[in-house]
């Protein structure tokens, strides 16, 4: 799956037969096939990593600064990733695991990938059913006000969010907002009548993701 965005996408599947539930997880990473398999079980559905992404501009919503200090501004390519997802990546996926009619889509997403989740749930509302923002980088530059100015309508889905209980000490004073930042949107999402928790796992940014992915899945789908 070539991408123009200095990506090369690629893809691992889990599939259930006799379901048209889909969860797509945006990695930085494959993961473990086992944890996958896992995961479907407990979502009872399918579920599709997507990675080899141009990680800090596919997943970000427009401009800014770099978060480190010496790295490149983020390019804020995020809309046109997202018509690539839905125009070339998931037709390709969702027919190879043999759908015939629209599935039910859901999307996880890690650090930018889990602010990527937020991001199109509320841009292209509909298209995915639930979301979860694992470690997600609710800190990016005018994100939160973007939540509050935007059309909110309640939703039958369901939106989860996990931090690391270190993430809000970082010495990155940027990151050291996120917890802030999450719990603002929680309150903008939970305001619009819009389903919305959020949990603290032990450990920082960097912890291992395996167990928090397993967090998301048990509480959007069990």
């Amino acid at each position: 799956m070539d991408s123009p965005y200095e990506s090369v996408l690629q893809c691992q599947c889990t599939t259930l037969p006799f379901t048209t539930r889909i969860v797509y997880i945006l990695a930085p990473m494959k993961l473990p096939s086992e944890a996958t398999v896992a995961w479907a079980n407990l979502c009872h559905g399918n579920v599709a990593v997507i990675y080899g992404m141009d990680w800090d501009n596919c997943l970000t919503p427009w401009p800014a600064p770099n978060s480190e200090k010496g790295c490149p501004p983020f390019k804020g390519l995020a809309s046109e990733f997202l018509h690539q997802l839905k125009s070339q990546v998931f037709p390709t996926v969702e027919r190879a695991i043999g759908f015939t009619k629209e599935p039910e889509r859901n999307l996880v997403g890690i650090s930018l990938s889990g602010l990527f989740a937020l991001w199109a749930w509320i841009y292209d509302p509909g298209y995915f059913q639930n979301i979860a923002s694992v470690s997600g980088s609710l800190w990016y530059p005018e994100f939160v006000d973007w939540v509050q100015s935007a059309q909110l309508a309640p939703s039958n889905g369901r939106a989860y969010f996990l931090l690391g209980e270190q993430e809000r000490t970082s010495k990155n004073p940027l990151y050291n907002t996120v917890e802030a930042a999450t719990r603002q949107i929680l309150n903008i999402l939970q305001s619009s009548k819009i389903q919305a928790n959020f949990n603290w796992n032990p450990g920082g940014h960097l912890a291992p993701i395996e167990p928090r992915l397993e967090s998301a899945f048990k509480h959007l789908f069990t």
